[in-house]
């Protein structure tokens, strides 16, 4: 039985966003090491996302579960749920190197956020330092939809997790499922 990963994003039947999507996280769990790569099911918006994931486990699997947690991370959350704190671009911070070499030369890494700890970001800075930082870029001003799939396969796993205590636990438990 393969593991499948519940993942907040993808849009909502929105076909090749959600292929964005899980080809991005594939290639971000690549990166990683994760040999075991879960099967992600973009779900689109949040209640979609629970929705998937509580019927699986009523249908007897062990899915996982990752969710944007929209402010503050609960400090424990449930075993098969995961979050990319407060919004998945608080992911994108971690790695300023990339999304500089991503937007190009006209990139301003100084509008991003300079906390260490990209789980204390609010979520509405992670918007607004990213729209600051890319405002003059050739590939435009960073769009959701757009470009965030395509960052997300690009960035560090490690950087990631070294940022993020979530992230961490995440690519941990995914390397050793069994």
């Amino acid at each position: 039985m393969s593991l499948k990963l519940y993942v907040e994003g993808g849009g909502d039947n929105n076909h090749a966003l959600a292929a964005q999507c899980r080809q991005a996280f594939a290639a971000f769990f690549l990166k990683a090491g994760v040999q075991r790569r879960p099967r992600v099911v973009a779900c689109g918006g949040r209640s979609q996302a629970l929705k998937y994931f509580q019927g699986a486990i009523k249908s007897g699997e062990s899915p996982l579960l990752l969710l944007d947690s929209e402010g503050p991370a609960p400090a424990t959350p449930d075993e098969n749920a995961f979050y990319r704190v407060q919004a998945m671009e608080a992911w994108f911070h971690a790695d300023k190197q990339t999304l500089g070499e991503y937007f190009g030369g006209s990139f301003r890494a100084t509008a991003l956020s300079a906390r260490p700890n990209i789980e204390e970001i609010p979520k509405a800075d992670l918007f607004d330092g990213l729209k600051r930082a890319t405002k003059d870029c050739q590939k435009g001003e960073y769009s959701k939809g757009h470009h965030s799939f395509d960052i997300l396969g690009r960035i560090d796993p490690s950087r990631v997790a070294s940022a993020s205590r979530h992230a961490d636990r995440l690519l941990k438990a995914l390397t050793t499922a069994i």
